[in-house]
């Protein structure tokens, strides 16, 4: 159980069971019958012939079966849990579900597909030594699928296609046949791309007839009936500030003088839950997407376009229906009063962060109102003295601030990725968020004193051992962080993340930092929120994009209308975090699935290419590298560190055998692009010789001994590849 229970909770198949725990072939018959034992005692799950710890999450795993009714459900041990909507799901697909209790009955929502009983493929034509073969992306659920020159559809080698068995699979395994039905283009290419980490994914794409159905018969305008009982703030100068390629706008701030230096603070979210009813055919389908996936160039959105991109998009100049937040910050920071209201507003102005960052730089220097006019100015001041007052509570409250920059792909005239750049976090970025973490938090605490139910975000305290662990990595960079024989704590984080600000040591002390922490969730009850130091906190400021964030709404819809909220309140939002916290990692896996499509796309043409970068991952098997420009992360195999290494834990480094020379975290080196393999999303660099053995380096970010810096031991000669003349990087 240890092996099958470890935090990565792998998913292993006999052989390599026996492998890991170096059974002789005699011992496999006693492996299969324990094995047996421990799945029927509920320790152990079995997965596509591989087995695995028992899920502690509450989520049901099993196949997609139909019962003579055509009912579809799937078993937990001997009961039948009956599914309601299953959308593109199948009978044989491999699912997870939530059980819950409805009429007395076992029922259960489904949550993802995990693996498909496949009808078609998404796969790369390749060449094996028996001949031709259809690769799945990323080696799913198959090595290898067989077909002949005949049945390739004209498609080349190394292209991604869509392909279709020519006979029936059997007992769940591939068909020994398959032939190739559509085209999709190389690696690379965004339709080839898209497709292949939607199929990998199982990610619905299309809405039901009915969901349309519903999202087109919505009137165009606003009834004056819908107005009543609404807060009128269409005279208030509220805009919408979003990044230049967003594809939604859904929130809008507005801040106005109050008593006592204070300042009145409205953020205004557009309200989602006046159009999209629960138990509707929109509500169900975005229920089953629980949010929007964002990739370079398109999206898959959780709720139609006639919703996102129209009747909920808070667009200059035209009356939108909003919930609104009015936050009274004075001086310090601290939010006074909170209130909330069902209200309509007309925003004034869309501005993009850079245009924003402008206005409030024109303001801070004095040097007039710029293009925007006086009373635009005058709010981005506003709200950059808000979001100072704000920023400097949450300082107080040890809030962890984490500054890492995140990959923003550059699309060519093509919508192909020619580049990635660091996306920073300027002055309007902060100040928006700012006001959003405000708002969220005011949501949270009005929640949790009424009797409504809540649907929280949950950030809980990092595990003993990460703490043990991170603080080791603190002090091999010299930081102290809650000093030595003392456990490490928040106040020592936030110290140690200042103390590393504008060093060499930062960006890796903040990768560190992070991942050590545990994954923020979604919960029904409200257990704080360890890196932001608030006591509650939730999502209410994103119901386009988050489900979690409409059940908030209409939470504090009925607090408002003093309406009775669900008779199992509770239960009710326990559903909602589990299968949300669930979509909301798959998303965030397909977004992470895409951006390296695109980091593979902008190196395959730079194979060769010298860079530098930065250590910021040690593992057995190798270096991870993140290099400077462009923004990619690649990896430094140990077989290509010349002599043998030992990889040090503690101190997460590789250590040459018979000599001090070492490479850890922070250190900077210098690498030639060896191989990118898109169909894996791997990036493999090679170090750059600098003479000698020694491999290039810029500069280490740990501290050491003279003796250990000008040691000429060191291992790790490559092979440096032959730089292409003209290429830009």
């Amino acid at each position: 159980m240890d092996l099958l229970g470890r935090r990565d909770r792998p998913v292993l198949g006999r052989r390599e069971i026996a492998r890991r725990l170096a059974l002789h072939p005699g011992q496999l018959r006693p492996l299969d019958a324990l094995l047996k034992k421990l799945e029927t005692r509920g320790l152990v799950e079995r997965q596509a012939g591989r087995f695995r710890a028992r899920r502690g999450d509450d989520l049901v795993e099993g196949l997609l079966e139909r019962d003579p009714e055509g009912v579809f459900g799937v078993r937990d041990g001997d009961r039948f849990l009956r599914l309601g909507e299953v959308g593109d799901a199948k009978a044989g697909d491999r699912v997870r579900a939530q059980a819950f209790e409805a009429a007395g009955a076992a029922a259960a929502e489904l949550v993802e597909v995990v693996a498909g009983a496949r009808v078609r493929w998404v796969c790369r034509v390749e060449r094996s030594a028996r001949g031709l073969a259809l690769v799945p992306y990323r080696g799913r659920e198959a090595d290898a699928l067989p077909v002949a020159s005949r049945d390739l559809n004209g498609a080349e080698l190394g292209e991604m296609v869509v392909a279709e068995a020519l006979s029936p699979p059997r007992r769940g395994r591939p068909a020994t046949s398959y032939k190739v039905v559509e085209r999709l283009g190389f690696a690379g290419d965004p339709e080839a791309d898209f497709r292949a980490v939607v199929w990998h994914r199982d990610l619905p794409t299309e809405f039901s007839r009915e969901a349309l159905a519903e999202a087109d018969a919505l009137a165009e305008g606003i009834v004056a009936q819908e107005l009543r009982g609404r807060v009128d703030l269409r005279d208030r100068c509220f805009l919408t500030i979003d990044p230049a390629s967003a594809r939604d706008h859904d929130d809008a701030v507005f801040i106005e003088p109050a008593e006592d230096g204070s300042l009145r603070l409205w953020v205004a979210i557009a309200d989602v839950s006046h159009f999209v009813s629960e138990g509707s055919a929109l509500d169900r389908a975005a229920w089953l997407r629980g949010n929007s996936i964002y990739f370079p160039g398109r999206s898959i959105p959780m709720l139609p376009e006639r919703i996102s991109s129209d009747l909920c998009s808070l667009r200059p100049d035209v009356d939108r229906l909003v919930l609104a937040a009015e936050l009274e910050v004075d001086r310090e920071g601290s939010i006074r009063t909170a209130n909330f209201h069902e209200a309509v507003i007309r925003s004034r102005r869309r501005l993009s962060y850079a245009e924003a960052e402008a206005g409030m730089k024109s303001a801070e220097q004095g040097s007039g109102e710029g293009e925007f006019g006086p009373e635009i100015s005058e709010q981005l001041e506003r709200l950059g003295t808000a979001a100072n007052r704000l920023a400097r509570q949450r300082a107080l409250l040890l809030s962890l601030d984490f500054d890492l920059p995140q990959p923003e792909v550059i699309l060519d005239g093509d919508g192909r990725p020619s580049d990635i750049r660091r996306a920073g976090r300027g002055p309007a970025h902060r100040a928006v968020e700012e006001a959003m973490l405000a708002a969220n938090r005011a949501v949270a605490k009005a929640l949790l004193d009424s009797p409504h139910p809540g649907v929280y975000r949950v950030h809980e305290s990092p595990a003993p051992l990460e703490l043990a662990a991170l603080a080791e990595i603190y002090q091999t960079f010299g930081f102290a962080g809650s000093g030595r024989g003392k456990a490490l704590d928040r106040a020592g984080m936030v110290r140690t993340l200042g103390e590393a600000k504008g060093r060499r040591q930062e960006r890796v002390v903040h990768y560190s930092t992070l991942r050590a922490m545990k994954q923020a969730r979604y919960s029904a009850d409200c257990l704080g929120h360890f890196a932001l130091g608030f006591d509650a906190y939730l999502h209410f400021t994103s119901p386009i994009r988050r489900y979690a964030d409409l059940a908030v709404h209409r939470s504090l819809r009925q607090l408002l209308r003093r309406e009775r909220g669900p008779q199992e309140g509770s239960e009710w939002a326990s559903r909602i975090a589990i299968r949300t916290s669930v979509r909301e990692r798959l998303a965030t896996t397909a977004e992470r699935d895409m951006i390296g499509l695109a980091r593979c796309a902008v190196m395959q043409e730079r194979i060769g290419d010298e860079f530098e970068g930065t250590v910021t991952g040690v593992a057995e098997h190798g270096l991870y590298l993140t290099l400077d420009d462009p923004f990619v992360e690649g990896m430094v195999r140990i077989s290509r560190l010349r002599g043998f290494f030992d990889y040090d834990r503690s101190r997460h480094r590789l250590v040459a055998r018979g000599s001090r020379f070492q490479h850890g975290l922070g250190d900077r080196m210098k690498v030639v692009v060896a191989s990118v393999n898109s169909q894996m999303g791997w990036i493999d660099l090679e170090p750059v010789p600098a003479g000698g053995d020694e491999p290039a380096r810029v500069g280490s970010a740990t501290p050491r001994k003279t003796d250990r810096e000008d040691s000429s031991a060191g291992q790790g000669q490559g092979r440096r590849k032959k730089k292409r003349s003209g290429r830009r990087r």
